[in-house]
């Protein structure tokens, strides 16, 4: 029964089993590593390709693209004022004769507050021997006047709209004919909202100047920063949609002043359809002129009767 259950072992059978490892079937399993076919896989970085590839920035071609300011160029562009040439355009008013002419109210004088102002476009201004005795009319009397002479008003409005709501009501308190011969204009909104809330006979306006925020008239940008001018332009597409579908029924406007490079037939149709009618500004040259008359058919503002004067932008 020993023997039986625990035979020796048997030779052949615990080789047959246990073989020893196979050297050629090992190495033919698993084989070391083939350089060549490892290089050939995993190669090293190509130095020339990378550098083809990923080169260096190329220094001149750069200051090409991104040149730095051409300072002739800039100052030439944005010159610094001329002094001379600026006060013999603009020359500041003789303060002695401004006292004379101009006496302050109750002993109170305010003339260093008006030392800085300067005429505005020099040339244009007639001399004051010209018109010896005459002065600026007070919005009193400036309304009277226009009256006097059957003349339609453009109150435009440039800021306060509390004050100028309540001074405008009181002249239209004082004579009601303003409300048929007069409208109140202003870029701001809230002027012609504080103006409707007073008094909602009075006949207003927006004006609107599209790109207004970002550049000026001649299209020259407000800021020197292209991040700056970028806000801006978002902010104009804003104010300009506003001033289309919002703005124009919010503040109840009868008219809207366009400037006059932005109206054509299919303009002055859209805002017909709401009921506004449109007034360009500013119309100064004879072709302009005949052209907002005989196809337009709109109203238009001009700085001269005559048919042709200083472009305006």
């Amino acid at each position: 029964w020993y023997e039986a259950r625990y035979r020796p072992i048997d030779i052949e059978w615990y080789e047959a089993r246990y073989r020893p490892i196979d050297i050629e079937w090992y190495e033919a399993r698993y084989r070391p590593i083939d350089i060549e076919w490892y290089e050939a896989r995993y190669r090293p970085i190509d130095i020339e390709w990378y550098e083809a590839r990923y080169r260096p920035i190329d220094i001149e071609w750069y200051r090409a693209r991104y040149r730095p300011i051409d300072i002739e160029w800039y100052e030439a562009r944005y010159r610094p004022i001329d002094i001379e040439w600026y006060e013999a355009r603009y020359r500041p008013i003789d303060i002695e004769w401004y006292k004379a002419r101009y006496r302050p109210i109750g002993g109170v004088s305010n003339i260093a507050a008006v030392q800085t102002f300067v005429c505005p476009r020099w040339p244009l201004c007639v001399s004051r021997e010209k018109f010896k005795g005459e002065r600026v009319p007070t919005l009193q009397e400036a309304v009277e006047e226009c009256i006097n002479h059957q003349l339609t008003i453009f109150f435009d409005v440039k800021d306060q709209p509390d004050k100028a709501a309540a001074a405008l009501g009181e002249m239209y308190h004082k004579h009601p004919v303003l409300y048929n011969s007069s409208i109140v204009c202003s870029f701001q909104p809230k002027v012609i909202y504080k103006m409707r809330q007073a008094d909602p006979g009075v006949v207003t306006a927006l004006t609107h100047r599209p790109w207004s925020l970002s550049r000026y008239g001649d299209g020259t940008p407000r800021s020197l920063s292209a991040w700056t001018n970028y806000w801006l332009g978002v902010l104009d597409v804003l104010l300009d949609w506003a001033h289309h579908h919002l703005l124009w029924n919010l503040c109840g406007v009868s008219a809207i002043l366009m400037q006059k490079d932005f109206i054509s037939l299919d303009y002055v149709q859209y805002w017909a359809e709401r009921g506004v009618e449109v007034v360009g500004w500013t119309i100064n040259t004879a072709v302009d002129k005949q052209y907002y008359q005989d196809v337009l058919k709109i109203s238009y503002i001009t700085d001269s009767l005559r048919e042709d004067c200083e472009p305006h932008y």
